[in-house]
């Protein structure tokens, strides 16, 4: 199937538009490819902090339960609307078109979402016992949900 694939595609590139199409195709890959590596990143650093319950139960851990519960909630809801954000598709004769270029914005917003979804989960796998643990996370999470924010928002302006 590999074989047919690459020669239907390349037929197809020749045909007038498709290849603008493939291109958008292929960018709304990518920022679902992203997309899926944050909420992962996310789910992974929920996951860490359900195992610290045990902890903050027992006073071992830098936050209380119901402070830690509270986080765990907040990374839950981060990591829905970043697997549940826009993906950039319109239809062929939806009035609102999407351009490359606006994929492109967004694919970049996506990565910077990355790297604050790479620190939140390391910051929860080191999770020491100190009191700027906490607002450290906080400040972390606050910041993704202001990306994310920012990301919505970007595609409600291209809708309206």
């Amino acid at each position: 199937m590999g074989e047919e694939t690459r020669w239907l595609e390349k037929v197809m590139l020749k045909i007038p538009g498709f290849k603008g199409y493939k291109q958008k195709e292929l960018l709304r890959e990518d920022d679902r490819l992203i997309r899926n590596y944050i909420h992962t990143k996310l789910k992974r650093a929920e996951e860490i902090l359900r195992l610290k319950m045990e902890d903050a139960l027992s006073g071992n851990f830098p936050l209380s339960i119901e402070k830690l519960d509270k986080i765990i909630k907040r990374i839950n809801s981060i990591a829905t609307k970043v697997r549940t954000a826009p993906a950039g598709y319109a239809g062929l004769f939806n009035r609102i078109k999407v351009k490359e270029e606006e994929l492109n914005k967004i694919i970049e917003m996506d990565k910077n979402l990355i790297d604050k979804a790479e620190e939140i989960e390391k910051i929860c796998g080191d999770a020491i016992n100190t009191e700027d643990f906490g607002k450290k996370l906080e400040e972390l999470l606050s910041s993704i949900e202001s990306g994310i924010n920012n990301r919505d928002n970007f595609w409600h302006t291209k809708a309206s």
